[in-house]
């Protein structure tokens, strides 16, 4: 059960829970605290220390600002990396939060992909179906299809087929990304572990394929529609993503 001391935070699709110090064998969750007029994120898995998702440190922004820490924009140090935060508010609420959520990679072997040069729109064949796929990294590998009219679900129910196809050694999230004109991406996606969830770097990802194939362009903004709001991300020319997500304090 959730104590006074504990909180969540929905970042765009995905829900963040704060607790006031490390536990083992409590699944996922981050501590926050303030030191210095800064922030301090901390996110454990099982209790190990990992890496934070664009949701987390969005979620961070939000759960600093209403500790009391009302710079903008905010500084958050995760494991000495120090990471700045923005915050879009409403009478002086948070609604939304950009951070940077990493770098796309295109380069095979850092997918890793088991071709010597990167697939960018290229043919893939299953049976029954050929389609066009780009992949990339951006925090796990990536393939992103582009299909021709939103209500395309011919090839999503054959998601997990497709990031198990060979050319995946280590397999591959997809994401299906209708580009509907030049800034705005609906995306479906489907996860190495069944999930459809959209998250952050389903986002990150799309773009920055949808930048490299000509679909979009750098440096302008995409809106993404989420179940609840939308999300907006920008890809720089040198493939960095900085990506925004509506923030709501989660009260279930």
């Amino acid at each position: 059960m959730t104590t006074k001391e504990e909180f969540r935070i929905r970042a765009g699709e995905d829900s963040v829970l704060f607790l006031p110090q490390k536990r083992d064998g409590d699944g996922r969750y981050a501590c926050l605290w303030e030191e210095k007029g800064n922030g301090v994120l901390s996110v454990f898995d099982r209790g190990r220390p990992v890496e934070p998702t664009p949701e987390e440190l969005c979620a961070a922004g939000m759960g600093l600002w209403n500790l009391g820490v009302r710079e903008n924009p905010l500084i958050l140090d995760c494991g000495g990396k120090p990471q700045r935060v923005f915050c879009s508010l409403r009478e002086q609420r948070v609604t939304a939060v950009t951070v940077e959520a990493g770098k796309a990679d295109f380069v095979p072997r850092n997918i890793p992909l088991r071709f010597e040069t990167p697939l960018m729109n290229d043919p893939v064949t299953i049976p029954g179906e050929t389609f066009r796929l780009t992949a990339l990294r951006f925090g796990a590998p990536y393939g992103v299809i582009f299909p021709e009219t939103a209500g395309d679900c011919r090839l999503f129910s054959r998601g997990e087929e497709i990031g198990r196809l060979h050319l995946f050694p280590y397999g591959s999230e997809i994401v299906f990304a209708y580009a509907q004109g030049e800034t705005l991406l609906h995306l479906r996606p489907v996860h190495r572990d069944g999930s459809t969830l959209l998250r952050g770097r389903d986002l990150c990802a799309a773009l920055a394929a949808a930048v490299a194939v000509g679909k979009c362009l750098p440096e302008r903004a995409a809106r993404i529609p989420l179940a609840e709001g939308e999300g907006r991300a920008v890809c720089t020319k040198d493939w960095r993503v900085f990506l925004t997500l509506p923030v709501f304090e989660d009260l279930t």
